[in-house]
């Protein structure tokens, strides 16, 4: 059967798992095929095909922080690598600047999520709080799909036409074009231009380029919206189902992992051993009589069978598994262990 605890594990792992894709949109790098944190890509081949041994490979990295250039080229039996970063230009540079800055947002809103289900998994808020907490989750996630989406429809929208402004319609020339390419085209596309193109001076050859959205791009504008999403969902189960019926706050979870005996409350359970009541000695009297005194000794038991008669035991109930344990009553605050559970705490017999 489903648990409260067992379904808010479940949102704090998947919670975890979208902060790490919106700290690698942001911050990561380009180690992996297209590159982590890459928003947009681009590879651009040529081959010269009038003699001339030359050749091109090209890759285009486009990072919240900078272009990352990877590639090489060889010109005449001579190998150069391209290896170099670069930074944005005015139009790019203002479509990046308000893409990083809602990427943030979003860091900041998961990392608001996963602080409310921790506090909801440990028991943080008080009971009578717990569904308005859990309302705070559900719209947090609504807020991150919404930014999360605005983000990258924007950023698909805005940064095909600052990257034509910023390189002067490079791209159409390379790809012998003369109208404008579309935005979705701009976006996500290709071209081959064969034999009339001087992509390198002096060297007539076939171009072939390709460009699509890059790995975080798709991370923010897919993957974070939808964990946001089947978080929204869980929480209006728990909500539906009555799960947070099961919610403690942590105070009354500490009390259950302790014992807690009231005074003159002791549960002594059927067939127990009888307490055998204690003989009160008379006290000692002195009588006078005429001349030397005689004192009058004591009797009784000695001290050390009266020590054994006052060592009553009762038998307490362990609150937590219902073990019987025997214990002397000390008329104090005593430790008292339960060897079956392991169950500890202090009681006054």
């Amino acid at each position: 059967m489903e648990s409260l605890k067992e379904e808010l594990t479940k949102s704090r792992n998947i919670t975890i798992l979208a902060l790490i894709c919106a700290l690698v949109v942001v911050y990561g790098g380009t180690s992996i095929s297209y590159g982590e944190a890459t928003w947009f890509y681009v590879k651009y081949e040529f081959e010269a095909d009038d003699g001339h041994d030359t050749e091109l490979e090209l890759e285009g990295f486009y990072t919240l922080e900078e272009i990352v250039a990877e590639g090489d080229i060889t010109v005449n039996g001579t190998s150069e690598d391209l290896d170099d970063d670069a930074n944005y230009k005015k139009d790019m540079e203002d479509v990046i600047d308000f893409t990083k800055n809602l990427a943030l947002l979003s860091i900041i809103l998961t990392i608001a999520l996963l602080a409310l289900i921790i506090g909801l998994l440990n028991g943080q808020f008080a009971k009578d709080k717990s569904e308005e907490y859990l309302e705070y989750a559900k719209k947090i996630c609504l807020g991150l799909i919404v930014i999360c989406l605005f983000n990258g429809g924007k950023f698909a929208v805005n940064f095909p036409e600052a990257l034509e402004e910023d390189t002067d319609g490079q791209l159409f020339e390379d790809c012998g074009v003369e109208d404008n390419i579309p935005t979705v085209a701009m976006f996500l596309g290709g071209c081959t231009n064969k034999n009339t193109h001087q992509f390198i001076p002096g060297a007539s050859g076939t171009f072939d380029g390709k460009w699509h959205p890059g790995p975080a791009w798709f991370i923010t504008f897919a993957v974070i919206p939808g964990l946001a999403a089947l978080e929204y969902l869980r929480f209006n189960d728990i909500r539906e189902r009555g799960f947070l019926s099961q919610y403690e706050h942590i105070s009354s979870r500490k009390s259950k992992n302790s014992i807690s005996v009231p005074k003159n409350s002791i549960s002594v359970p059927k067939n127990s051993i009888s307490v055998p009541a204690v003989t009160q000695q008379a006290p000692v009297q002195t009588i006078p009589v005429t001349g030397r005194p005689k004192i009058q000794k004591k009797t009784g038991k000695s001290d050390k069978e009266k020590s054994k008669e006052k060592q009553v035991m009762v038998d307490v109930e362990c609150p937590s598994c219902d073990a019987i344990m025997t214990v002397p009553k000390l008329d104090k605050m005593q430790e008292v262990n339960c060897n079956k559970c392991g169950l500890s705490g202090e009681i006054e017999i």
